[in-house]
């Protein structure tokens, strides 16, 4: 399953903290983690989601370098900012299957992860090198975006 969903008004003037809060979900983060995030330039942008099927998974398990490959097989880059204005327009998009970005850097692998668990919506952005464990959709845009 592949979606592409065209993000228009992007505002990437704001901080990396209030883009998770312009959700209006709760926001479980860490402050250092938060401004790794992946940032975009451009003001709209093609946002991919896609699903993620490996017969071969772990007991469930996608590996955190099996999701980036991935993401380089699609040509696709994370960019929390679009994701975030669709939920923001389309809350419910991540209730019944989570809807998560996946990003490496020096440190390891990062994540931030909209959901609904327990009647309440939020967004957690941590790091997480162990993998992805049931069933998620991931989000990025052309690496050219």
């Amino acid at each position: 399953m592949t979606k592409v969903v065209e993000i228009t008004n992007i505002n990437r003037f704001r901080t990396s903290e209030q883009v998770l809060t312009d959700t209006g979900r709760k926001v479980y983060s860490n402050p250092a983690v938060v401004l790794t995030m992946p940032r975009g330039t451009a003001s709209s942008a093609l946002l991919h989601i896609f699903e993620v099927y490996n017969p071969k998974s772990r007991n469930g398990r996608l590996l955190c370098s099996e999701i980036a490959e991935e993401y380089r097989q699609r040509g696709l880059r994370a960019d929390v900012e679009a994701l975030a204005d669709y939920l923001k327009k389309n809350p419910a998009a991540a209730d019944e299957k989570w809807l998560a970005c996946q990003w490496k850097d020096a440190s390891g692998y990062w994540f931030a992860a909209f959901y609904r668990w327990l009647g309440e919506r939020g967004v957690y952005v941590g790091r997480y090198g162990l993998g992805w464990r049931g069933a998620w959709l991931f989000a990025g845009v052309p690496q050219e975006s």
